[in-house]
């Protein structure tokens, strides 16, 4: 089994850290860095990846390491790769993906562990345009919290969770046809699903070319949701991308909050103002995600409309939930300077067309009102303009 792994930030670098720990010597774990410089360092240091974590530091060795246009060992130049975990800004995705294609085949697994939306249908939309000849997809929502000490240094501040959802099939493959479920709470109660199974992404029973192409999914899928210090768990997709969009709420607020202010994460709702913000914020993702489901149920054909699932909008999208959710998050995180925040400081691009973007999209599509997102946006792309310090 083979890894490639994008991004040595924290959780790429924390991926990669427990993938190493995990994994068999001969399975090969790969980091691909963006230059020869950030490559050359890397090496310099040991090229391992070390983890602190409650004041315990540990270390992972065995990585190798290369850039987009060459490779330390030759016996990897030009290797297939299999699976290919993206930890960078979401922003990158597109320009990393055409530089990898030549080693891309249908039968990779492309990992997206990003912030934000829009970046898998970009992608397809772009550059895989066949759905029977595109690579396989995972979408990742990730919670936990870590930041860079170093260069290939994490510190794991916060312990939260990784979901992986498997895209849709271009080949008509059901990745969810026989989920084992949990006996119900009580009597006449819905089943919820528990596990899924992964003999319905490939049973491995045959060597043939249909079970082959999907065997780097069903081994992504198998490898990480065996990291259990990650609490990495394979859910159906509907779920994952129920929890992008609630992440994305937070992010439209905190991230761009804090970028505009100049503040820690904690600093936001110091005053009624911040709360009032939050409200409005809250308010108007929750009318463009209605909008999207209902437009989404009337091209829909429903069977059977007595489950409830297709005939309640998710609870998680009401504004008060989501606002719950937000002061959860900046009560969690109030001492972190945020993701968004550093990138204005250092004059870096931002991947707020992907959170706030992407939003103020699906607005303009179902024609909803966001004049909030709208002003923030526009506050925040000033901000950038505005070098931090700038004296009258």
């Amino acid at each position: 089994m083979r890894f490639h792994i994008i991004g040595s930030g924290p959780i790429g670098g924390l991926v990669a850290f427990h993938l190493r720990r995990y994994l068999r010597p001969k399975d090969l774990v790969s980091l691909i860095h963006r230059d020869h410089q950030h490559c050359d360092l890397a090496i310099q240091k040991g090229g391992n990846i070390q983890v602190e974590s409650n004041r315990i530091v540990r270390v992972a060795s065995g990585f190798f390491h290369e850039t987009f246009d060459s490779f330390v060992d030759d016996s990897i130049r030009k290797s297939r790769i299999d699976s290919l975990i993206i930890a960078t800004k979401a922003q990158h995705t597109l320009s990393i993906l055409r530089q990898l294609l030549p080693r891309l085949t249908p039968s990779s697994t492309i990992v997206l562990m990003q912030n934000g939306m829009g970046v898998y249908e970009e992608t397809v939309e772009k550059l895989f345009t066949d759905p029977a000849n595109r690579p396989h997809f995972v979408v990742a929502v990730n919670t936990h919290g870590a930041w860079l000490k170093g260069a290939l240094n994490v510190v794991h501040a916060g312990q939260g969770a990784i979901k992986l959802g498997i895209m849709p099939d271009g080949r008509g493959r059901d990745f969810e046809a026989n989920p084992t479920q949990d006996n119900p709470l009580y009597p006449g109660a819905l089943p919820t699903i528990n596990h899924l199974q992964l003999r319905d992404i490939s049973t491995l029973a045959t060597d043939s070319a249909e079970e082959n192409h999907y065997r780097s999914l069903r081994n992504t899928i198998s490898v990480l949701s065996s990291l259990e210090a990650l609490n990495v768990e394979w859910r159906p997709i509907h779920e994952v991308e129920m929890a992008m969009r609630v992440k994305l709420v937070v992010n439209s607020f905190v991230n761009t909050m804090t970028a505009i202010m100049g503040c820690r994460n904690g600093n936001l709702l110091a005053s009624s103002h911040g709360y009032r913000i939050l409200e409005q914020v809250c308010q108007e993702a929750h009318n463009v995600f209605k909008a999207q489901w209902e437009a989404e149920r009337r091209q829909q054909d429903v069977e059977d409309t007595s489950l409830v699932t297709d005939t309640l909008f998710p609870p998680a999208l009401e504004p008060r939930l989501l606002e719950n959710e937000c002061k959860r998050v900046i009560d969690v995180t109030k001492n972190n300077i945020s993701s968004t925040l550093q990138d204005v400081r250092a004059k870096r691009g931002t991947e707020m067309k992907y959170i706030t973007g992407y939003l103020m999209d699906l607005a303009e599509k179902y024609q909803v009102e966001v004049p909030t997102h709208k002003l923030l946006w526009e506050m925040l792309e000033l901000r950038r303009s505005i070098p931090f310090g700038a004296l009258l």
